[in-house]
């Protein structure tokens, strides 16, 4: 195959002398140079490229006559041609938008700079002090609601567990302020403080031993009050009128209370607590009337702890040294201790 079709046109009004390709191109004419010259001879001709480049001669590809560019493009690359028809022609410019400066044809390398600068259409330089000043965000916070109506709303999810323990979780969902969460069976031990004489909580399980060693019925009181008046002459002990209760099994703590009055001078009236028919140890009481006028009347309070192994009859007896003894108001009260 032969050399590429390579015409040498003269753009001036001077003859043009080709001393490595040995020819010479009329003064506003041409040379067809692929007649005398191989494809790798032309490709390697200095002159002709300067010719080119400083606008003396023109090249033609056998159709048309080429741009400066593209004529400079053709011989550069006669010895292995390409189709030049589809090249950037040197009329074709590039021009700079918003921020940009620079460009133009192609008949020369081109710069393309940024513009910097503080107003719009200008770039920002990467040391900028506006880039690391402090300064308030524009206000957004209506565009994370959850609400559904936000540009940009948070992903909320369901509460998932009560821990034992802080942990910092992994899930990328936020709770809503008023979410609950199902309590369930959670463990006892350290997770909740326990109650104090001041303080509400838990119950320690010391305490909860106190409670479990308490019997069943422990603090209930049963009450029998007189205020009608009796009297007694008997110098052994007898059961003042309406004063007995019938008492279960249990450890009772029982008061017995009221008046006195004695007819003589010098008498006295001894109280105390019965059980089941026998005296409780230490819970007699002793009042007397002394030699005079005064001191006829005074109260009495005998207290005992009885303990109930099976119902019994507990309750409130007197007796008189001489003479009568009167009583017009009285009480019998057990409360169970244990």
């Amino acid at each position: 195959m032969g050399a590429p079709t390579c015409i040498a046109v003269n753009q001036t009004g001077s003859d043009v002398v080709l001393v490595q390709l040995a020819c010479t191109v009329p003064a506003a004419g041409q040379v067809t140079l692929s007649d005398f010259n191989k494809a790798s001879e032309i490709q390697d001709d200095d002159q002709l490229k300067n010719l080119i480049e400083d606008g003396t001669l023109l090249i033609n590809d056998g159709s048309s006559t080429l741009t400066r560019p593209q004529s400079l493009c053709y011989v550069t690359t006669v010895a292995a041609p390409v189709n030049l028809t589809s090249s950037v022609p040197d009329v074709r410019v590039i021009n700079t938008a918003d921020g940009l400066q620079g460009g133009g044809d192609l008949s020369a390398d081109r710069t393309i700079v940024p513009v910097y600068g503080n107003t719009i259409r200008t770039v920002t330089q990467g040391n900028d002090a506006r880039l690391s000043d402090a300064r308030n965000p524009t206000a957004h916070a209506t565009s994370h609601l959850m609400s559904g109506v936000a540009s940009d709303p948070l992903t909320s999810g369901m509460p998932v567990t009560i821990g034992t323990s802080n942990t910092q979780g992994a899930a990328d969902t936020v709770s809503r302020s008023d979410h609950t969460h199902d309590h369930g069976a959670q463990p006892g031990g350290a997770q909740h403080a326990a109650a104090t004489a001041s303080n509400n909580g838990f119950m320690a399980s010391a305490d909860k031993q106190k409670l479990d060693g308490i019997a069943s019925g422990v603090g209930t009181t049963v009450t029998v009050e007189r205020d009608t008046t009796t009297t007694t002459t008997s110098a052994s002990s007898v059961v003042v009128d309406g004063m007995s209760l019938s008492l279960p099994v249990g450890n009772w703590l029982v008061q017995f209370s009221g008046d006195l009055q004695h007819s003589a001078f010098n008498a006295s009236i001894w109280t105390s607590i019965y059980s089941g028919g026998l005296q409780v140890s230490a819970s007699q009481r002793l009042f007397r009337r002394g030699s005079s006028q005064g001191n006829t009347a005074g109260t009495f309070y005998c207290t005992a702890l009885v303990k109930v192994s099976g119902t019994t009859t507990v309750g409130g007896y007197w007796r008189t040294s001489a003479a009568t003894a009167t009583n017009s108001f009285r009480q019998l009260c057990a409360t169970r201790v244990g």
